[in-house]
């Protein structure tokens, strides 16, 4: 994992809104973008901003994204079952020298800007400032945001206006494409 950049890794997909008990069915997507590598995230930080146990890391040889594939990480494994590739919420995960690799406190806020930042060994690699405005669409119940499929790369998932509503349902009901191909925002 030594030759990650940034940009290697991208969030694709934000349930911070759930129509049932959060943190617990908080949940995000991630994609690797490479065609031909897997990436092993072994040691991966994830913060969350608006979280009082604001990150967590992968513990070591948990959690692999095959080329061109998608992982979801979520608090618990309750709702979305085996879409779930990473559980954050509970001590179910071996150990990491780097910290924690679970946090039953770390959540994804419903209003104002809230920062979602990836990063191994302190470098970002990729990093994700959600709002209820600046063109982001707003807070809605049970609906996930999603990066619009043409544009999965680490600066358009800067822009709020590259993410849209899902129109997909998943076996909770609500809104949101984990662990798959994103629909794809109206022009």
């Amino acid at each position: 994992v030594a030759d990650f950049l940034p940009g290697d890794l991208v969030i694709t997909e934000i349930m911070y809104n759930p129509s049932t008990s959060e943190p617990d069915t908080e949940w995000l997507e991630l994609h690797n973008p490479d065609a031909t590598r897997d990436l092993y995230l072994d040691g991966l930080s994830v913060y969350s901003s608006s979280s009082t146990g604001r990150q967590f890391w992968i513990a070591p040889g948990s959690l692999t994204i095959p080329a061109g594939g998608y992982v979801v990480l979520c608090h618990g494994a309750t709702v979305l079952g085996p879409s779930c590739d990473y559980a954050y919420g509970s001590d179910i995960n071996p150990a990491s020298s780097q910290g924690a690799t679970h946090s039953s406190s770390f959540a994804l806020g419903n209003s104002g800007a809230v920062t979602l930042t990836l990063s191994l060994d302190g470098a970002t690699i990729d990093q994700v400032i959600y709002n209820d405005g600046s063109g982001w669409p707003s807070s809605s119940n049970g609906k996930s945001v999603g990066l619009d499929p043409t544009l999965l790369d680490a600066v358009s998932n800067d822009t709020g206006s590259s993410w849209c509503y899902p129109t997909s349902t998943h076996g909770s009901g609500d809104y949101g494409t984990p662990a798959a191909v994103n629909d794809t925002c109206a022009p």
